[in-house]
C-alpha cells in the first residue's frame, strides 16, 4: 500500500459514515463503521484487507496499526535503494 491514513482521516472517515463530528467518533469501532472503513480506505488506498487483519481492527488504534504494518517501512525501501548503488558500483568497478 502507497500511504496509508492518519489518524485523523480514519476518524474523518468515520465521522461521515455516522453523520457527525470528529469528536464524536468513539475508539471502538463496530462492525458497521468497520465495513464502511475498510471500503473507503481500499477505494482511497488500493489496500486489500484479509480476515484476520479485519478481525483487529476494533478500535482507531487497531486500525492504523494494521494498516501501518501493510505499509513499506524506510528500511525496505532504503535497503533496496543500498543494493541498486552497490550493484551500480560493482559494474562500473571502484571509485579512485
Amino acid at each position: 500500500m502507497p500511504n496509508i491514513p492518519e489518524r485523523a482521516e480514519v476518524v474523518e472517515i468515520l465521522a461521515a459514515f455516522g453523520d457527525r463530528s470528529p469528536e464524536q467518533v468513539p475508539e471502538g469501532i463496530d462492525s458497521m463503521e468497520l465495513a464502511w472503513l475498510v471500503h473507503q480506505i481500499e477505494q482511497r488506498y488500493g489496500s486489500q484487507l484479509d480476515d484476520d487483519d479485519l478481525a483487529r481492527m476494533t478500535t482507531v488504534t487497531g486500525v492504523l496499526q494494521v494498516l501501518g504494518e501493510q505499509a513499506p517501512g524506510p528500511d525496505a525501501r532504503s535497503q533496496d535503494t543500498q543494493g541498486s548503488d552497490a550493484q551500480s558500483q560493482d559494474a562500473q568497478g571502484p571509485h579512485v
